[in-house]
C-alpha cells in the first residue's frame, strides 16, 4: 500500500470492467465501449484507435501492435506479434549494392510495413463482439470533429517540428504555419478520419 502522505497514485478497481491508457479520452472511449456491450477486446481496439488519432507523435496506424490476451480470463496467455515485416525484397545485399552500409532512424529503409491494422483485424475476428465500424467510430469522430491537444502530446509534437517540416505531406497534416499545436488547441485530422 502506498504512503498517502506523499503524492502518488492509488490502485484503481472496477466491478464490471476497467481500462487504462496514457490519455483520459482513450480510457473514456474504452469504458464507453464496455458500457455499450462490447467486450475487453473491442474496448482495447477502440482505445488504441483513439490513441492513434489524439497522440499522433506517440503512435499511429502506420505502427505496430503487440497484445497479450487471457481468453475468457483463463490462465493461458496468448500473444500476438503485430509488428510489421521488413519488405521482402529489401535484403542486405540490395542495400550494400546501393552503397548503403548504415541505416539511420529517419531512413525509409528503417521502416517496416505497418502491422497494427492487421493485428486489430486479427484480434477482432478472434475475440471481438461489436461491429468493427462501431469500434472505430470514436476514433473517426475525434479525427473528423477534432480533439484537444494535451500538454504531453503538445510537448512531443513540438519536439518533432523539425522532422515534420522536412516532409511536405507530414507538415501539411501536423503543422499549422510551420508550428505544432499548443496544449489546449483543437486539432483535426480529416484525412485520418477518411482512412479509418
Amino acid at each position: 500500500m502506498r504512503n498517502f502522505v506523499y503524492p502518488g497514485r492509488s490502485v484503481s478497481y472496477g466491478v464490471n470492467g476497467a481500462a487504462a491508457t496514457s490519455n483520459q479520452h482513450a480510457t473514456h472511449v474504452a469504458l464507453s465501449i464496455l458500457k455499450a456491450g462490447g467486450n475487453a477486446m473491442d474496448a482495447a481496439i477502440a482505445a488504441c484507435a483513439v490513441q492513434c488519432v489524439i497522440d499522433p507523435m506517440q503512435t499511429g496506424i502506420g505502427g505496430d501492435c503487440f497484445a497479450l490476451i487471457a481468453p475468457g480470463g483463463s490462465d493461458q496467455i496468448e500473444g500476438l506479434n503485430g509488428s510489421g515485416r521488413a519488405p521482402s525484397k529489401l535484403t542486405a545485399d540490395v542495400l550494400l549494392g546501393q552503397a548503403i552500409n548504415e541505416i539511420s532512424l529517419t531512413s525509409p529503409h528503417s521502416v517496416t510495413l505497418p502491422g497494427s491494422i492487421d493485428a486489430w483485424i486479427t484480434l477482432h475476428e478472434k475475440y471481438g463482439s461489436m461491429d468493427f465500424a462501431d469500434i472505430l467510430a470514436p476514433a473517426i469522430d475525434s479525427a473528423e470533429n477534432g480533439f484537444v491537444v494535451t500538454q504531453r502530446t503538445s510537448v512531443d509534437w513540438q519536439m518533432t517540428e523539425e522532422k515534420l517540416r522536412d516532409n511536405e505531406a507530414a507538415a501539411e497534416l501536423f503543422l499549422k504555419g510551420g508550428a505544432a499545436p499548443k496544449a489546449g488547441s483543437l486539432w483535426h485530422l480529416p484525412k485520418l478520419a477518411k482512412t479509418l
